[in-house]
């Protein structure tokens, strides 16, 4: 394997908007994870952060981050994806089974497992690191990539571990941490370890082994193209969605609705990131795209996790989709209570009506501009004198 180069991005920062896969051997890519931030603070002193601290995310991003695999342009989106070098595994979940498991499965292959800086004797938290003998499509990267973790145990793995443009904390520590590392040698996983004898086809994305929580959601299944790569959906521009829908997009970038409604959910990291108040992790809603119109959440325990909501389906998911029942669930997506809901409290919303006048007003300022200039009363700039 000494020959075996790897292509791997390695930044500053799990925020930047520049990653820059160049090839690595595994033995430099070893010591450079092996290099464990370690910052000043006790574990104690950490943990009494809260989530939405600031400094506790800098306190995990001390050692930057990794993407394992190969991108188009540097910006780490779906649509710039190529190909994966290696798998990387959150295991969120774990307990004192878990290495056991992970041996049990990948004994004979070269792996690696790294503690998380929030791993604690009572709430084991891993990182589990596989590379791959060729690099692997976003199909293949993520069958292989669930194949793994259900043989291992898939409810140890966060759902958003299977994304092939999934990036890696490196290891940081509190001043008296011990970080559990452990580094396997053998042979570089191919997927002819993993697919074959499986007694089902695993080419249907229908069929992989998904967690409970995703098995409910029919968003969960991905689709791919003929050549491995994944379908990234065309969204529609959420503004012109018809009716009170395309109104609120229109009036309500991502980030202004968010303000306005969602204060008590979300807190503003930077221009495009915001952490789930509620949640683990920090940082992990961002914005889409440069008209702020859409949005899309990095963690599991976001309920916006796993898809992109324009600003009305975001404020809609968290005020009014808990009154969605699963009798609700085959109706169409206007006739459902949560909509309805949402329909009714912008109907009411002083916010909503004064943003809907003025543009109202602004249309007939407007108007009635061009109608004068069309009928000769003003030319230029300049009054006409009759």
């Amino acid at each position: 394997m000494t020959a075996k180069q790897f292509n791997v991005a390695i930044t500053s920062t799990m925020m930047t908007r520049n990653w820059n896969p160049r090839p690595m051997t595994w033995a430099a890519f070893l010591e450079h994870i092996q290099k464990v931030a370690r910052t000043k603070e006790t574990m104690a002193e950490y943990d009494a952060l809260d989530k939405s601290d600031k400094h506790r995310t800098d306190l995990k991003n001390a050692g930057g981050a990794f993407f394992c695999g190969q991108l188009a342009r540097p910006q780490r989106k779906k649509d710039n994806f190529v190909n994966r070098s290696m798998i990387t595994l959150d295991a969120d979940y774990a307990d004192e089974n878990f290495k056991e498991d992970v041996h049990k499965v990948l004994s004979n292959h070269v792996y690696v497992l790294y503690e998380s800086r929030s791993s604690r004797p009572d709430k084991l938290k891993y990182r589990c690191i596989i590379p791959f003998e060729h690099e692997m499509s976003a199909f293949l990267h993520e069958i292989v990539a669930r194949l793994i973790a259900s043989d291992i145990g898939i409810e140890y793995f966060d759902k958003a571990s299977f994304e092939d443009v999934r990036a890696m904390y490196a290891a940081t520590a509190s001043c008296d941490q011990d970080i559990d590392f452990i580094i396997n040698d053998g042979r570089l996983l191919g997927q002819v370890d993993v697919l074959p004898g499986r007694g089902f086809s695993p080419w249907a994305p229908e069929n992989w082994p998904m967690k409970k929580e995703e098995a409910a959601d029919k968003r969960s299944t991905p689709k791919f193209r003929k050549d491995g790569s994944r379908v990234v959906k065309g969204y529609r521009d959420p503004r012109m969605q018809n009716g009170i829908h395309g109104a609120f997009n229109l009036f309500f970038p991502v980030d202004e609705a968010i303000d306005e409604y969602l204060e008590h959910v979300y807190e503003k990291v930077d221009e495009r990131h915001y952490t789930f108040i509620d949640g683990t992790s920090h940082g992990g809603l961002y914005v889409f795209n440069d008209e702020f119109t859409l949005a899309g959440s990095h963690h599991d325990s976001d309920p916006a996790h796993g898809s992109l909501w324009s600003a009305f389906n975001l404020v809609k998911l968290h005020l009014f989709d808990e009154l969605d029942e699963d009798k609700h669930k085959n109706m169409s997506y206007t006739q459902k209570p949560s909509y309805k809901a949402m329909r009714h409290f912008m109907e009411n919303d002083e916010e909503f009506i004064y943003r809907m006048q003025y543009r109202e007003e602004m249309q007939n300022a407007l108007k009635e501009v061009k109608e004068r200039q069309e009928s000769g009363v003003i030319l230029n700039g300049q009054r006409v004198e009759n």
